[in-house]
């Protein structure tokens, strides 16, 4: 229970309400990260984002224009439960990475290695007379790489809190103990998260990872013509179908946007226009827009079933640094809903999706990857992405 009167004051303009801040305070407050694992804290930096407007208002804008108990809402404590959240979650951060700092809502810190963004929900869970004001409160923690603005790790938690079993004037204080356990919950998940410990060791959650020369690869054309699609803070992959720029990706990839940001294995970056897209399939193409260009692409097998046991390659880039190729074979042809599929094994774990599986005999497109199990990976079959593109997509 710290005091919250300072940091929160300001914004009862924004919320309307006349309500004071309720004076809570609190002597020692420990982040929970750090009572599990003393000593050197991760050797990374992270910008807390700040929530989200709708969630810096008070908590009587959450519950109704009139309080569980049926009086004037003005009677209710005014706890103003987004900037408390941050406030907390910042704390558990501080107590696990070398530096942590906040950042408003929709802002960036060039210089920080992470950037962790916060949302929650406050959702009533009864409406019945004996049981209004029960809440549950569930919030949702997604660490991005600054650099590749890849989502790393995502820590979600709920706590339900009743408010209707509790005197008028404990309701926020009974708000802000949520709170503080569900902080609490997230800095026992970031201190016990060895993949989390392991990644930012090593660095490959930092994007401090480099792509490093290789000697010559019998798939080297093939990779190529592959490329990385971004958008916000999706990565995804895509191929190349004609040598001015057309490239096949999905619906996940391009999300809906009207334009894309396309990176060459070369290290050349493009800006993309959406050309078409099939919602049914999931697929997406894409132009490359600018000068007059000569892409290395691929071309569409025309087998209508590849054979099952053939031979095959899984090319894509891997988490937004390196091109990978993975050499596998097909497993059996499956139709779903809307389309026809094929297995691919092994799993193409790391970035497969929207990557091209090819004929290494042919150097042709059998399908694209579109989705993954424990063991395999699926790809929708060229012929659906001719029947999806065909009057686009040369022969």
């Amino acid at each position: 229970m710290r005091l919250r009167i300072s940091i929160l004051a300001s914004l009862l303009l924004i919320s309307g309400c006349a309500t004071p801040i309720i004076p809570l305070t609190d002597a020692g407050y420990q982040s929970a990260s750090t009572s599990i694992r003393p000593g050197p804290a991760l050797q990374a930096s992270v910008a807390l984002v700040g929530t989200r407007p709708w969630e810096q208002m008070t908590l009587d804008r959450f519950t109704t224009t009139t309080n569980v108990y049926g009086s004037n809402v003005s009677k209710w404590p005014a706890v103003i439960w987004g900037p408390v959240l941050q406030q907390d979650l910042l704390a558990e951060l501080q107590g696990e990475f070398q530096s942590a700092v906040p950042v408003p809502f929709g802002g960036t810190d060039s210089t920080a290695d992470l950037h962790a963004v916060v949302s929650a929900n406050w959702l009533n869970l009864a409406s019945t007379p004996d049981a209004k004001g029960t809440r549950l409160l569930t919030v949702r923690v997604t660490f991005y790489s600054t650099q590749t603005k890849r989502a790393l790790r995502v820590y979600t938690d709920s706590k339900v809190i009743v408010l209707h079993s509790v005197e008028n004037e404990d309701v926020g204080q009974t708000v802000l103990n949520g709170i503080e356990t569900l902080t609490h919950n997230f800095g026992r998940q970031i201190a016990q998260d060895d993949q989390l410990r392991d990644g930012v060791t090593m660095g490959y959650y930092l994007g401090a990872s480099q792509s490093v020369a290789s000697g010559p690869s019998p798939y080297d054309s093939a990779m190529n013509a592959v490329v990385e699609v971004s958008r916000d803070q999706n990565m995804a992959s895509g191929f190349l179908v004609s040598a001015d720029g057309l490239v096949v990706t999905s619906i996940n990839a391009i999300g809906h946007q009207t334009t894309v940001q396309v990176k060459s294995r070369s290290g050349a970056h493009y800006s993309a226009t959406v050309v078409a897209r099939d919602d049914t399939r999931g697929l997406a193409l894409i132009k490359i827009g600018g000068a007059t260009m000569n892409f290395s692409s691929l071309s569409l097998s025309s087998a209508v079933t590849p054979s099952v046991g053939h031979d095959a390659v899984g090319i894509f880039v891997a988490g937004g640094v390196s091109w990978s190729a993975t050499k596998g074979s097909l497993g059996g042809i499956r139709q779903l809903r809307v389309a026809q599929v094929v297995e691919f094994t092994p799993e193409l774990d790391g970035g497969g999706g929207d990557g091209p599986v090819i004929d290494p005999d042919s150097g042709k497109v059998i399908g694209m990857i579109i989705f993954h199990n424990n063991t395999s990976s699926f790809s929708v079959l060229a012929a659906e992405i001719r029947k999806a593109f065909g009057d686009k997509i040369a022969p």
